[in-house]
């Protein structure tokens, strides 16, 4: 079985970003580490990592111009509230 993919991150000119945000996937997971290591809940990490997704969708919107349907943005409005929950929950 083959399997091919066509990756076009983000076209050509934007070798800049590839970088920056290469970078910033490969230091996402030590930082998770650190904060796990000092104590943060997992939930609340995660919750937290969640949270930085919905924003990535919110960039890709302005600086991209890439869609942003009604339920990606009822979605967002979830892990809001949900990172809220789960911080009060927390015991904090």
């Amino acid at each position: 079985m083959e399997c091919r993919v066509r990756v076009e991150f983000l076209g050509p000119g934007h070798g800049g970003t590839v970088s920056i945000l290469d970078r910033a996937v490969q230091l996402a997971f030590p930082f998770l580490t650190l904060a796990l290591g000092g104590g943060m809940a997992l939930g609340v990490a995660y919750g937290i990592w969640a949270a930085g997704v919905a924003l990535t969708a919110v960039a890709s919107r302005a600086l991209f111009g890439e869609p942003l349907a009604k339920v990606m943005g009822a979605s967002m409005c979830l892990i809001a509230v949900g990172v809220l929950c789960i911080e009060l929950g927390s015991g904090h």
